[in-house]
């Protein structure tokens, strides 16, 4: 539910590039006027993904 609730908060696409170039995928290009997550939020969608990975 928190990975839902950062996804949602932070914009869908930028969220989703975000997760697949964690994931190791590329994301592709955002268009404008869309700028991509900043490292902190990277890093809080890393920290939420390996929470979500630890219940899977």
């Amino acid at each position: 539910m928190n990975l839902l609730k950062y996804i949602l908060a932070k914009g869908l696409p930028r969220a989703i590039k975000s997760g697949l170039e964690i994931l190791g995928e590329e994301g592709g290009e955002l268009r404008g006027p869309l700028k991509p997550l900043n490292i902190q939020e990277v890093n809080e969608l890393a920290t939420l993904l390996n929470e979500v990975k630890k219940l899977g």
